[in-house]
């Protein structure tokens, strides 16, 4: 029940573009057109309104949708977690830097602070760690200039260790047993669709403060906003395909060549970003391109219709 939202983002851009198709497609065979363009109204005109719905369906899916969804698959993330995979471990980014929750091997559960964290040496700075039993009782806070993630353990240097007594015990090398792995801390972040599109701004920033690769969020975060245009450009796309006239034929195979179209659209929005977030091409290039090339595209094709 928490995913329909996530997943009916996906299906809206097929809906417009098959909605548009049909539409237009509708109006042709019933002769409607031929009224209109008799009425002195050029394919502009009556495209008009409906690039102007679609802009504000795709307006509110980025505004309105996209929030409500980011609220439920983080929902949905966490219920994963806890009754299916069970690893009972949190990864999250604040403005005090990185946090991580992991069970112990003996029992019990710590949480793990750190101001920095390198992902390509995956090592931290300025650490806070805090052990807790399976009752939430504190045992001990160690507190770390420098640590590293490495094979099944924290490797922590130069710290002190606190417990019930206010005077610290120090030390220079700690290992903390884990089961996290980098991939598991990725993971986490590959996911951009639980980041609520006004909130993703102030995170793209804590993320860049705190060490972690913000290409993928940047790419979804330009994608959100070209979405509306993005809408209107399917209805562009689909009058190109739908406004031939009944009686000259081959209506069908347009039709079919223009959700043919969508598709192969669709393909290469995804490619762009696959380039966009592993900086082949620049960020704003891979997020605009299909809309760009869509708008000049369709809008081409339908005055170059009119004018015929």
């Amino acid at each position: 029940l928490l995913k329909p939202p996530e997943v009916g983002q996906l299906i809206l851009p097929f809906a417009v573009l098959f909605s548009g198709i049909f539409t237009f497609w509708r109006l042709n065979r019933t002769s409607e057109l031929y009224v209109m363009r008799a009425a002195g109204l050029s394919a502009l005109q009556f495209t008009l309104p409906l690039i102007f719905a679609a802009f504000c369906i795709g307006l509110i899916a980025t505004t309105v949708i996209n929030p409500i969804s980011s609220v439920l698959l983080a929902k949905f993330e966490k219920m994963e977690d806890r009754y299916i995979k069970k690893t009972g471990n949190l990864i999250s980014v604040t403005k005090n830097g990185v946090w991580l929750r992991q069970n112990n091997p003996d029992g019990g559960y710590s949480l793990l602070n750190a101001a920095k964290l390198n992902t390509q040496r995956w090592t931290l700075k300025d650490i806070i760690l805090i052990e807790f039993d399976d009752d939430n009782n504190f045992i001990r806070r160690i507190e770390a200039q420098n640590g590293k993630l490495e094979t099944s353990a924290w490797v922590l240097e130069r710290g002190d260790i606190y417990t019930q007594t206010p005077i610290a015990t120090p030390f220079e090398v700690m290992n903390i047993k884990t089961d996290l792995t980098p991939q598991d801390i990725l993971d986490t972040f590959s996911t951009v669709e639980n980041v609520s599109f006004w909130k993703i701004p102030e995170f793209i920033k804590t993320l860049k403060e705190t060490g972690f690769s913000t290409e993928r969020l940047e790419v979804h975060y330009q994608s959100l906003i070209a979405r509306p245009f993005f809408f209107a450009a399917m209805i562009l796309l689909a009058a190109t395909v739908s406004l031939r006239p009944s009686r000259q034929g081959g209506t069908t195979k347009m039709v079919i060549l223009g959700v043919a179209i969508g598709f192969l659209l669709f393909f290469t929005d995804s490619m762009l970003k696959a380039f966009g977030i592993s900086e082949k091409i620049p960020i704003f290039l891979s997020a605009w391109t299909p809309t760009i090339v869509s708008i000049l595209l369709g809008g081409s094709v339908l005055l170059q219709q009119e004018e015929g």
